[in-house]
């Protein structure tokens, strides 16, 4: 695979979210858009989410003030859902492994300081998981700059993502997380624990997801001596420790699986995933799941298990027959 490129862009202009987009984008001084700055989500790279005008408006760029700063433009780095975060939001933190010294400007819409509304989170309340990475990467609060308006700076430094959505993911995505991951463990030690986990959904706020009939499962798992986790109580801290201590993970595919990014021990996890029937053939193919368990080089295995119900947003009914039969058809292939 390639590596990963950094772009510099002379007198770039940075455009916060609300203003052209849904999304923070860059321009350069020719009001071109950078594509890199771009969300780029599907098979390929023609699938670019960002819909922001390929050039800027005239009428916008006769009216921006001018900085003489170097910005680093980090995209959705302060994504505050968990299983985003992991993915989009860290994918341009590379940057700051292979430049630690650099002089620049974090550029971005919103106040980090004064985040109060937490969106879907996967761990327990208290500081959010991006200010502990601050603390990872040396980000300080006079790092950030927070634009309210397009700003034209000196340089805009724009780094390509090590992970695009359902499209590829490069080596250095893991390198950042592991990184996150060792930061947060300190000098806490591992104990290898051999018990499948079950990462259940059966205590989750059922305005997030709502997965009817799971309750069998569980206690099939729980029965055969898996190790029951219920995700969304846990701290980041505890988090890593189970991506690091078990080897077999089983669960309806969500956020808590992106937790793998976190796992640096040697040995290939085994993830068993619950979930609906394809939309089509190679679906599980170009999912940020296989492509995470293609970066960790992970056993897979699919159970179609769930049947989405029409006219609920994220309700799902669980068959747990099905879930519970081939589950155990593949742990006991997996003792063989």
């Amino acid at each position: 695979m390639e590596r990963l490129k950094h772009y510099v862009i002379n007198n770039g202009i940075f455009v916060p979210r609300g203003i052209i987009s849904d999304q923070d984008i860059v321009y350069d001084e020719n009001r071109e858009i950078v594509r890199e700055s771009c969300i780029l989500r599907g098979n390929n790279k023609s699938e670019n989410i960002t819909n922001a005008p390929k050039y800027l408006p005239r009428e916008i760029a006769t009216d921006i003030k001018s900085i003489d700063e170097r910005l680093l433009f980090m995209g959705q780095f302060m994504r505050e859902h968990y299983g985003h975060f992991l993915t989009e939001g860290v994918s341009r933190y590379w940057y700051l492994l292979d430049n630690p010294d650099e002089n620049w400007k974090i550029p971005t819409p919103q106040n980090p300081f004064g985040l109060k509304k937490i969106g879907k989170s996967i761990i327990k309340p208290g500081l959010s998981h991006w200010k502990k990475v601050m603390l990872v990467f040396n980000i300080k609060s006079s790092d950030i700059l927070h634009i309210k308006k397009p700003i034209r700076a000196k340089e805009v430094i724009v780094p390509q993502c090590s992970m695009y959505n359902r499209y590829k993911v490069y080596p250095k995505h893991l390198d950042v997380t592991r990184k996150i991951a060792r930061h947060i463990l300190g000098t806490a030690k591992l104990q290898q624990d051999i018990r499948p986990v079950y990462l259940s959904r059966t205590k989750l706020n059922k305005s997030m997801s709502s997965y009817i009939g799971e309750e069998p499962t569980e206690e099939y798992c729980k029965n055969i001596g898996c190790k029951i986790v219920y995700p969304e109580r846990l701290s980041l801290k505890e988090q890593v420790v189970l991506i690091n201590t078990h080897n077999v993970f089983i669960g309806c595919i969500g956020s808590a699986f992106h937790s793998l990014l976190f796992r640096f021990v040697e040995k290939n996890p085994t993830n068993i995933y619950l979930t609906t029937e394809p939309t089509e053939p190679t679906e599980p193919t170009k999912s940020n799941y296989a492509m995470i368990d293609s970066v960790l080089r992970s056993k897979t295995h699919y159970i179609h298990c769930l049947k989405s119900v029409a006219n609920k947003k994220k309700t799902n009914i669980f068959d747990s027959q099905k879930a519970i039969s081939e589950l155990s058809e593949i742990l006991k292939n997996s003792n063989n």
